[in-house]
């Protein structure tokens, strides 16, 4: 029984090594490549289409500086074919304004929750991915927003798990600045659309902000800290229409953020915000996203001051840095407290099926 989530077994019919055949949905859109099931292979793919970009080698790998190659949703670490009995995980890492799917979450070339977290994990086996997209976009008064970029986010993200037969695998996302608001926007639309995004719906367990903008105390001051990202981004200048557009835009996110707490009560969520600012001569505000515009105040929430500036919050290279100890515990933790709790649910139904043999 996979109610809950996916282990493998040695008594599946079909493991690993063997060819699976995706449902004709799937397959056609790989009908530019093969569709290949996961493998130990640390293969850079991206969803869709099945695409190889580029092939990771251990123990060092360098990250692709193709701004179009690191859009979408990009597998950079698959779930490995012989570790049989452990509990499978999908990292998924999306960037904010102005960021990268790479270059924002490494440091001294480590990717932490590639590099280090696994380790923290040894029961879990963990496909790591990262999405990208063209964030410069989103306020600039083109047709692209969150939404579309959420809506992006979710199908990839569905299709590659239908693709693989990993639907059932919880999901850990990791979100920095607007990518947390991508994130929120992603949750909302699958609970809109449960029909056909359950999976997503169901499997999403837990999520990190790393200096996301929720709201604080109203649009006013969603815009004012949506400001301070861009016066970073752009070095200091918002052209007049990007700052009405902005203000526009910050009456909509503050409506997400309301109906993003509504979705939330059920995930265990991991809340760090910055305690440094930015250089004097790239912003005159102290942070970016102060606390009170990156904390939820949810009941379900641990929140995790840094001693770091917006841009570092969320990269670091070594696991002993007693600013991010706390973080990767903390990551780590909702990690198996989320298996944990499934792995309970999914004992407590077999039990109830097999003493009174009625479903669950």
């Amino acid at each position: 029984m996979r109610r809950f989530f996916h282990r493998k077994s040695k008594k599946d019919p079909v493991t690993e090594g063997e060819e699976r055949t995706a449902p004709p949905a799937i397959a056609a859109l790989s009908t530019a490549v093969t569709t290949q099931p996961e493998t130990a292979q640390n293969n850079v793919t991206r969803w869709p289409p099945l695409k190889v970009l580029e092939q990771k080698s251990e123990p060092g790998w360098k990250a692709t500086t193709d701004t179009v190659a690191s859009e979408g949703l990009i597998k950079i670490r698959g779930f490995r074919a012989t570790e049989d009995q452990k509990t499978r995980v999908d990292i998924v890492a999306v960037h904010g304004l102005n960021g990268d799917s790479f270059k924002t979450w490494t440091e001294g070339g480590v990717m932490w929750f590639l590099d280090l977290l696994p380790k923290h994990l040894l029961n879990c086996d963990l496909r790591v991915s990262t999405f990208g997209y063209n964030s410069k976009v989103i306020f600039s008064g083109t047709n692209l927003g969150v939404r579309d970029f959420a809506m992006q986010l979710l199908s990839s993200l569905h299709l590659m798990r239908k693709a693989t037969f990993s639907e059932n695998v919880p999901i850990m996302f990791l979100c920095h600045s607007l990518g947390g608001v991508v994130f929120k926007k992603m949750l909302i639309m699958a609970h809109e659309r449960e029909s056909l995004y359950n999976d997503i719906k169901i499997s999403t367990k837990c999520v990190a902000f790393f200096g996301t903008p929720h709201g604080g105390s109203g649009v006013a001051s969603l815009t004012r800290v949506l400001r301070n990202i861009f016066d970073v981004c752009t070095g200091g200048s918002v052209r007049a229409d990007l700052l009405k557009n902005l203000e526009r835009k910050s009456a909509e996110l503050a409506e997400a953020a309301e109906q993003f707490v509504e979705r939330a009560y059920h995930l265990r969520i991991v809340t760090v915000y910055e305690g440094r600012p930015l250089k004097p001569a790239l912003a005159s505000f102290p942070v970016v996203v102060d606390k009170l515009s990156a904390v939820l105040n949810l009941a379900n929430e641990r929140v995790i001051p840094v001693d770091a500036d917006h841009r570092n919050i969320c990269g670091f290279w070594n696991a002993e840095d007693p600013r991010f100890q706390s973080v990767l515990l903390a990551v780590s933790n909702v990690i198996k407290e989320s298996v944990a709790l499934e792995d309970n649910k999914l004992k407590g139904c077999v039990f109830r099926f097999v003493t009174s043999a009625k479903p669950c």
